[in-house]
């Protein structure tokens, strides 16, 4: 059998290619961008090595270059999967996700069977919280390829959004099983670990997902969180410490520096930091804070202050505006007021605010000597969350003042039953436990 010389050639071509893709994975963009010129010399208008040619730039910091010469590609060869795949992805990296989609959804149908443009099309309805979409677009990947591990990733942590921990537990056990070297699966187990309280698991993961990948600022914000949550502040800020300066200025990372602050005995410095956020932003966790460090330290004025510039954001955060206001009012002596807010915020999503707001509605009944009344509040606020094993010894302690032993034990006992509580913390609720018994 004879081949034509342009058999010949498209043969060669593709083997170019090969070598071309190989010099990339190897990070020597110098010789793939070299290889790929001297092909377009013959070829100026193949589109596999236009397309090479952009990630060839990519790689040298180029990413508005690539992304225009892939706009050209998708323009002059419409039904070039790959070029597509690649301007969405890049589109994706820039945050604009609405044209990255539309890119993106042009490669699943010119390929339906191609997981990683399903799998990103998921890890943007991810980003922008549409958590059903995110679940059938990675289900639909994991469809097309099963072994798929960055699928199984992404769906863990969709699901953990979901509320479905089992799920999500089930997703990040088997992205570890395909890919246990990789930083993704460990953070994706570190993530469904904290939703569950099982900080020492987490820290175990998180702490191998930031060797794999020092760099990562979501794990190693992870990672403080965990420590946190087994009172290890010490720990958690010197992972913080490990952030980029770009990081470490990430409304995020300062609110975390200040939790372990505040917890270390320095509450000034903790309320520079949750001061700073909330005059930049509404950030509703750091007026949280602040609430509970000025009622801590009997500041009115500060109080009214933060009250001040949380109503110039009401229309973004409702809730916490309600809720600083309702304490106001009960501070103010106004508790009827105080009273029907609190009652309706304890109804609301945002689990913050929610459980603070049920412990100020217990909190008033007691004083107002209705002692039922306290402990009905305390059961409706545990029929709505699972609240933290700190927040259980509270209400512990509340049912006791109300005379509820009964509840009050079995608030203790579900914290107990936790894996990890930090030493201190499970004195605390086991010397309570032993005194109600008594």
């Amino acid at each position: 059998m004879h081949w034509h010389w342009c058999d010949f050639i498209g043969r060669y071509t593709v083997s170019s290619i090969h070598q071309i893709e190989r010099s990339l994975a190897k990070g020597d963009a110098l010789t793939a961008e070299r290889d790929c010129l001297a092909l377009l010399a013959d070829e100026p208008n193949h589109p596999d090595l236009i397309t090479l040619l952009a990630l060839c730039e990519e790689s040298r910091q180029q990413p508005d270059q690539a992304l225009a010469r892939l706009e050209r590609v998708c323009l002059s060869h419409p039904d070039h999967a790959r070029a597509h795949f690649h301007k969405g992805r890049l589109l994706m990296a820039q945050g604009a996700f609405d044209q990255a989609e539309k890119a993106l959804a042009k490669v699943v149908l010119l390929e339906p069977n191609h997981a990683p443009s399903r799998h990103l099309l998921g890890r943007i309805a991810l980003r922008q919280r549409r958590l059903d979409d995110a679940v059938d677009h990675l289900k639909t990947t994991l469809k097309a390829d099963d072994r798929y591990s960055p699928a199984h990733c992404d769906l863990a942590l969709a699901l953990l959004e979901q509320g479905d921990v089992q799920g999500a537990l089930e997703s990040a056990g088997q992205a570890l099983t395909l890919e246990g070297g990789v930083a993704e699966a460990h953070l994706a187990m570190g993530a469904v670990k904290l939703s569950q309280g099982h900080w020492e698991h987490a820290r175990d993961h998180l702490i191998q997902a930031t060797d794999l990948d020092p760099d990562s600022a979501q794990g190693l914000l992870m990672l403080a969180k965990a420590y946190q949550l087994g009172q290890h502040h010490r720990q958690a800020l010197t992972a913080l410490d490990r952030l980029s300066g770009t990081d470490k200025q990430r409304p995020q990372a300062r609110h975390a520096r200040a939790i372990s602050l505040a917890q270390l005995d320095q509450p000034d410095l903790a309320r520079e930091l949750w001061e700073a956020l909330v005059s930049e932003r509404p950030h509703v966790e750091a007026a949280l804070h602040l609430v509970e460090l000025y009622l801590r330290i009997s500041d009115r004025q500060a109080l009214a202050k933060l009250q001040n510039q949380v109503h110039q954001y009401e229309d973004e955060v409702p809730h916490l505006k309600r809720y600083l206001d309702a304490v106001c009012d009960a501070l103010d002596g106004r508790l009827s007021h105080a009273m029907e807010t609190f009652e309706d915020l304890v109804k609301i999503s945002s689990e913050s605010i929610s459980i603070r707001a049920g412990l100020w509605r217990a909190e008033l009944l007691l004083d107002s000597h209705e002692s039922k009344q306290a402990v009905l509040a305390l059961q409706q606020l545990l029929e709505r969350h699972s609240p933290p094993p700190a927040v259980s010894l509270q209400m512990a302690e509340m049912a006791q003042r109300a005379g509820d032993s009964a509840f009050a034990v079995g608030c203790l006992d579900e914290a107990l039953s936790l894996e990890g509580l930090p030493d201190t913390l499970r004195h605390k609720l086991s010397a309570l436990r032993t005194e109600l018994q008594r």
